[in-house]
């Protein structure tokens, strides 16, 4: 008896975690690209990079040449904090901006500050040419425990909530089955098992994204 129940207890368990497991996946691949899921990259992109561009544009439209730096642009002094302060990224790092004739290159470094990098560490663009790049990995999605870098706690209590569910019902399933006394092998084990994931894992990922949009 004691050793049928902690049986089914590995069961439902293994079901619980693999269905929490490909939710939080199917969260992570989702949610790469939605706006506000990285607010810091969000941020810096919008408030930063964008509004910078658009005022090194009106600044060469109006002298006819590209600032040397930063400073020289009007409407970037009201960006500071204390005169005579570099500007900063969402992550207090000083944007980058390079003059290179008539075409400039503006830029962050991302998170770590450093040159190059993937995910949450990639260098944001004014173009936007590194988009892509810059979406979380799985490791800083899954990792990440600072909502304004990533987004994802809401969508970890939900898979969590979810798994356990999952755990619970396939107790019950389990213990009516011994109940009606059918005999359960290892293959139907299997089988029963996998049936699990696969419905439940499948109901998540359709109600997922009805979720995304706000957040939670």
């Amino acid at each position: 008896m004691l050793r049928r129940l902690l049986r089914h207890l590995l069961i439902a368990l293994l079901c619980g975690f693999a269905v929490f497991l490909i939710l939080i996946v199917a969260a992570w691949y989702n949610l790469r690209g939605e706006w506000n899921m990285c607010r810091n990259q969000d941020q810096t992109r919008l408030y930063g990079l964008r509004s910078l561009r658009t005022q090194i544009v009106d600044y060469h439209e109006a002298h006819g040449v590209l600032p040397a730096d930063l400073a020289e642009i009007p409407g970037a002094k009201a960006m500071l904090q204390q005169p005579g302060e570099p500007l900063l990224d969402s992550w207090g790092n000083p944007f980058q901006y390079r003059r290179q004739g008539e075409t400039f290159e503006l830029f962050s470094y991302g998170r770590d500050g450093q040159l190059g990098g993937i995910g949450l560490n990639a260098d944001l663009y004014h173009d936007q040419r590194n988009r892509k790049l810059a979406r979380p990995t799985f490791q800083q999605f899954f990792l990440t425990n600072d909502e304004s870098e990533v987004a994802r706690n809401s969508f970890l209590s939900a898979g969590l909530m979810a798994g356990c569910l999952v755990v619970f019902f396939t107790l019950l399933s389990l213990r009516d089955t011994s109940k009606a006394g059918d005999k359960m092998t290892a293959g139907r084990y299997i089988w029963f098992a996998l049936v699990v994931i696969v419905i439940s894992s499948v109901v998540g990922v359709f109600l997922l994204p009805v979720h995304i949009p706000n957040g939670h």
